[in-house]
């Protein structure tokens, strides 16, 4: 099924369903959660396809849809530095050997101070190239149809757009939080001659005031909660294929 979304008008945007009604999200984990435990590993993943695919693959309850945009508003974004010891295709994927969640400092193995570390240097990477240890952005986004966020994982190479559009919005005098913004997919390919996928960023509507309310109580109310993930390397799902197909040049 395809939900391919170019545009996005303000009739749409009140549609979203944390602005439909006084719905009281917090009331609502509890009650179906109850006395189950609430992990920001629990949120539903979407990554960029492999291959160079354009497509996004987003899960719901009632399985997979398919969409070409996402218009999704920004609710927080964790920034990651993620190092695998064995590279990817060398045997069965595992949880990276060392994760960092604040870019300054490594937990696992190695770990450590991430500015001193002989990893995060250019040339370090596979064949001399780009990182051993490689940069993301976890980005928590609200779509139409869900009350809770999706983690839209944004590898190395998605980061470049992603710091264009937060450039391009403080030009305008526009908060992120304040908007909705669209997500795509682009191709791209490395030195290598790989292609891969690499997330794109639009502008779209500002939020009412009301909306920027609903935004700031549900920001208030999730944030904590995704930030006490674990500082763990297990505690980490990732693409370990995202990495290899787009190792850091930059």
């Amino acid at each position: 099924m395809s939900k391919e979304v170019a545009v996005i008008n303000q009739k749409e945007v009140a549609e979203f369903r944390l602005f439909a009604g006084n719905m009281d999200v917090r009331a609502l984990v509890q009650s179906n959660l109850g006395g189950e435990k609430f992990d920001p590993g629990d949120l539903a993943r979407i990554s960029v396809p492999a291959g160079g695919g354009t497509t996004f693959e987003i899960p719901d309850a009632g399985g997979v849809y398919e969409a070409k945009k996402i218009p999704a508003i920004i609710v927080h974004v964790q920034p990651q530095r993620l190092y695998w010891e064995r590279q990817y295709g060398d045997g069965e994927i595992t949880p990276p050997d060392c994760v960092s969640i604040d870019l300054i400092n490594g937990h696992g193995n190695p770990g450590g101070k991430c500015a001193e570390c002989a990893l995060n240097e250019f040339g370090s990477g596979r064949d001399g190239e780009g990182k051993a240890c490689s940069e993301r952005r976890n980005i928590y986004i609200l779509t139409r149809d869900a009350l809770l966020p999706y983690n839209l994982s944004a590898p190395v190479k998605s980061i470049a757009n992603y710091r264009k559009y937060l450039v391009s919005l403080t030009q305008k005098g526009v908060n992120i939080k304040d908007v909705i913004t669209i997500v795509g997919l682009e191709k791209d390919k490395n030195k290598s001659g790989i292609v891969y996928g690499k997330l794109t960023f639009e502008l779209g509507p500002e939020l009412s005031p009301e909306q920027k309310k609903s935004v700031s109580a549900f920001r208030e109310g999730f944030v904590p909660i995704i930030e006490q993930s674990l500082q763990s390397p297990a505690s980490y799902e990732v693409n370990a294929a995202e990495e290899a197909e787009a190792p850091s040049f930059t």
